[in-house]
């Protein structure tokens, strides 16, 4: 296909120009409304759903924007850059916008009094003096990597491995892997295990370490409390001291802690806490090992659930509590879920167990497990905890016997946690550098016949993950379980039912119902994930050269579905009349009328609680099958854009060599750090 003419081009190109301009004006103006302040010009009128597809539909105009300038033959050359460079640029912008407000530069405009003088001039001091404080902020923390690395000691992460990881991030733009290797390095300048608390709110983390420290030094209650992350540590006597953004460290008084720990006192981490370090003697601390009380997760203080997982991959052992007043929530299994993806050793406690007698504990216990096997395919450790009475003695069992043996390996768990946490950072590297050996290793290009029928299996396929995008997104108003449905079925069970009591037909209805409402929703997803493996299995036969894994959607399996619900204990009275059955049709309204009165509302909330969590799991199973299908339909996406093969778009041919090289490299590295046997 011929290249438009160049002025014909120039104006493709200047036209998409404004395009992005106006994607990006699109995405701010969502920002705006999303975090607004007294400068906002948006009122946000979008629900959190509406949010996400108009985003989503923002990054699939960004695609077909790429795939329209590729088939037009028209190099898009975009440089990144690192985030900490954009924005020290932006605030030196901000700075000379602020020069600008000088008296001096003003009185072109007219003449200012000295009173005015003397405002403009404070006014622009005010505003210096943040603005210095954010450029010092990300100065500071911009230090030389290679000499934060060559003042390390002696460690098992060998500083030729973190010197290389760092090159290798630089010179193939791997932003995304800079915060990993950053956390990594911090972690070898400060020797310590780190056991975190992670939970929902109110799941009692803050009262677990009090008891922990022998004393309420930690703020508790039943609202958000925490704001950040705060280290809890031994010490010769009782000591609280704050790191902030922008300050040197200050030490208070261990009654002053809630006003910079506490989500009340600072909210959103308003006072920009980078850090809280309480010490305390006690005899169940150690030196060298710090446990860490994390904001809670789930509650409408989002900062704090965003430091927490933010702070995640820090830690050497997670320890996720789960209020015994509830369940396992999504809250509580994403973040086992980020645990065991980070490579991170995890436990869980169910706390307050003081409120369950003997038979609810072992439930709670055995339901836990069941549920955390079903979900993970792995053992999780599951213990019960109180720290009420003479069940705190579960909270000292827990101690005893699982954590006081780190004690005395803490430095060799320390070793090991931060080897496992380099060779998880070099295997995620490698999977990027093979993905992009993957695109430029073919042997030959495509075939102009092969291209067209990859793109129309591309494009099925996109159909296909719109479709059951919708379906989800619209479960609750096209798929629920309809009370009046329900209530047909137990008015046609009562009448075949002989037994003096109705209430076990009643609930079987109620399940059967639920059950094929939760297979509709299996269905659903196992459609989808069947297609997208038949697509990528067509595109692994028209393009032989391209490596397609088509397992990795083939193999994803569907776990977590909500369990079927019965609709609660019931109990309706049994006033059934010996004609009931001999006369069906007169009984019928009379049944399903008694029905309705007694239990339809009861019913409706419960039927309606079980939808959204079908709801909620659809959407998450759907979006699970769909990201790991994009992940190998954009190797193709990319394979088929390429106009010359083995090219960049900017012309310049690609460092296949180098690429081979750099994963030899890395290779060779990462089989020290295997070695390094799991934490238990």
């Amino acid at each position: 296909m011929p290249p438009f003419k160049e002025r014909h081009r120039e104006v493709l190109v200047l036209n998409f120009t404004t395009i992005h301009e106006q994607l990006v004006g699109m995405e701010s103006h969502i920002i705006d409304a999303l975090d607004p302040s007294v400068f906002s010009r948006y009122v946000n009128d979008l629900s959190p759903s509406d949010v996400k597809v108009v985003r989503d539909y923002l990054a699939r105009l960004r695609g077909v924007m790429q795939s329209c300038l590729e088939e037009a033959q028209i190099p898009v050359s975009v440089r990144p850059v690192g985030l900490r460079w954009a924005l020290q640029t932006a605030i030196n912008c901000v700075g000379i916008s602020i020069a600008e407000m000088s008296p001096n530069n003003l009185v072109g405009y007219g003449a200012l009094d000295e009173a005015e003088r003397a405002r403009m001039i404070k006014m622009q001091e005010d505003l210096a003096r943040v603005v210095d404080r954010i450029g010092q902020y990300l100065k500071g923390h911009g230090a030389d990597f290679a000499d934060r690395v060559a003042r390390l000691e002696s460690t098992a992460v060998r500083k030729e491995t973190l010197a290389l990881l760092d090159q290798l991030i630089t010179r193939r733009q791997l932003v995304e892997f800079r915060s990993h290797l950053d956390i990594i390095v911090e972690r070898l300048a400060t020797p310590q295990f780190e056991i975190a608390v992670f939970g929902r709110v109110s799941s009692g983390k803050s009262s677990l370490l009090n008891d922990l420290a022998g004393a309420p030094i930690l703020p508790v209650g039943v609202t958000p409390v925490t704001a950040v992350p705060t280290r809890l540590a031994a010490g010769d006597h009782p000591q609280a001291i704050v790191s902030f953004a922008e300050f040197s460290p200050l030490e208070i008084p261990l009654d002053q802690l809630r006003e910079y720990a506490a989500e009340e006192s600072n909210p959103g981490n308003a006072k920009h806490v980078t850090n809280i370090l309480v010490r305390v003697p006690s005899k169940r601390l150690r030196d060298g090992v710090v446990f860490v009380d994390t904001p809670g997760v789930g509650s409408l203080a989002t900062a704090g659930g965003t430091e927490t997982l933010a702070y995640l991959p820090r830690c050497d052992l997670g320890v996720v509590l789960v209020d015994a007043g509830s369940s396992l929530a999504e809250d509580d299994l994403r973040l086992l879920r980020l645990l065991l993806e980070a490579g991170i050793s995890s436990q869980v406690l169910i706390s307050k167990a003081d409120l369950l007698n003997a038979n609810d504990r072992q439930r709670a216990i055995a339901y836990t497990r069941e549920h955390l096997a079903r979900e993970f395919e792995t053992d999780i450790p599951v213990r019960l905890v109180s720290t009420v009475g003479a069940d705190e003695s579960l909270l000292a069992t827990w101690f005893e016997e699982d954590i006081l043996p780190l004690f005395n390996r803490q430095e060799e768990l320390r070793q090991r946690s931060l080897a496992q946490k380099v060779a998880l950072l070099i295997d995620s590297t490698v999977g990027v550098l093979r993905t992009l050996q993957e695109r430029t290793d073919g042997a030959e290009p495509i075939a102009e016949a092969d291209v067209g029928r990859a793109k129309e299996v591309l494009d099925h396929a996109d159909d296909v993950a719109r479709d059951a995008t919708k379906r989800a997104r619209d479960w609750m108003n096209d798929q629920r379980v309809t009370l009046s449905a329900v209530l047909d079925r137990m008015t046609a069970a009562l009448q075949r039912t002989t037994g003096n009591s109705p209430d076990e037909a009643i609930a079987s209805t109620v399940r059967v119902a639920c059950k094929e409402h939760a297979a509709a929703a299996y269905d659903v997803v196992a459609n989808l994930q069947k297609q997208l493996r038949n697509s990528l299995e067509s595109l692994r036969n028209i393009l032989s050269s391209a490596a397609i894994d088509v397992a990795a959607v083939s193999e994803i399996r569907l776990s977590g579905l909500p369990l079927a619900d019965d609709g609660g204990s019931t109990t309706v009275a049994d006033g059934r009349a010996s004609w009931w059955t001999m006369l069906p049709k007169l009984a019928a309204p009379l049944v399903r009328r008694s029905l309705e009165k007694r239990l339809g509302e009861h019913l409706r909330q419960r039927m309606e609680s079980y939808d959204r969590q079908l709801g909620s799991w659809l959407a998450k199973s759907s979006e699970q099958v769909l990201q790991r299908y994009e992940t190998q339909a954009d190797i193709i996406r990319e394979q088929l854009r390429r106009a010359v093969h083995g090219r960049h778009d900017d012309g310049n041919a690609v460092d296949t060599d180098g690429l081979r090289h750099d994963i030899d490299s890395l290779e060779a590295e990462v089989a020290h750090y295997r070695r390094a046997p799991k934490i238990s």
